[in-house]
């Protein structure tokens, strides 16, 4: 891929993302900050913060990434025959790290609510969007995160998993919705990395 899709993404809210003190005993965290929250991120090598798969009706093969709390990252493409699966696994730089999380937590992924997002689509075109496409991937997105919306508030934790059908036509189809949008960078940075990794994706 030419175009960089992790670059300059979620800057103000990357720039701010710095290691913060445990709030869990023994384990480092890493700070997320919003306008109206603070999100703290695991930094440990078996927590997984963040994983996003894309399976196509198309071509049968399903493609994900699961990045871990120390930025260890692996990669899988599996197809119907088992001996075609890929496997591939890399350490992301920190600001690359933080750029994937910044995405999820940026769109409001954290947070998601399907129900509401339903309610914006049929307010605004009467039906979803994706309601006519035949042949659109399905991509599941889950993210781990805790919340911190007052200081000196308990933390909450925040694990959410999405299934979006056709994400990259309904957030064609919704540019103001901001999860949408958040979901379609997800699998343009999904492939990027397949990229970096040398992979040839068809």
């Amino acid at each position: 891929m030419q175009k960089r899709i992790l670059s300059g993404l979620a800057l103000g809210l990357i720039l701010g993302s710095v290691p913060s003190a445990a709030l869990r005993e023994g384990e480092a965290l890493y700070e997320f900050r919003t306008d109206a929250s603070a999100y703290f991120v695991s930094s440990h090598p078996k927590t997984v913060v963040l994983f996003v798969s894309v399976a196509s009706p198309q071509t049968n093969i399903n493609r994900s990434f699961t990045l871990y709390g120390d930025g260890r990252i692996e990669l899988t493409e599996a197809g119907a025959n088992r001996a075609s699966t890929r496997l591939h696994e890399m350490q992301l730089a920190s600001d690359r790290f933080r750029e994937l999380v910044g995405i999820a937590i940026e769109h409001g992924l954290a947070e998601y609510d399907e129900t509401a997002i339903r309610a914006r689509q049929l307010r605004e075109a009467g039906s979803p969007a994706t309601g006519g496409v035949l042949d659109g991937a399905t991509t599941i997105v889950r993210i781990a995160v805790e919340q911190r919306a007052e200081s000196g508030r308990e933390p909450v934790e925040l694990r959410k998993e999405i299934h979006m059908y056709a994400a990259r036509h309904a957030a064609e189809a919704y540019p103001e919705i901001r999860e949408l949008q958040g979901i379609k960078r997800l699998q343009d940075a999904l492939f990027e990395l397949m990229d970096d990794a040398g992979w040839v994706i068809w």
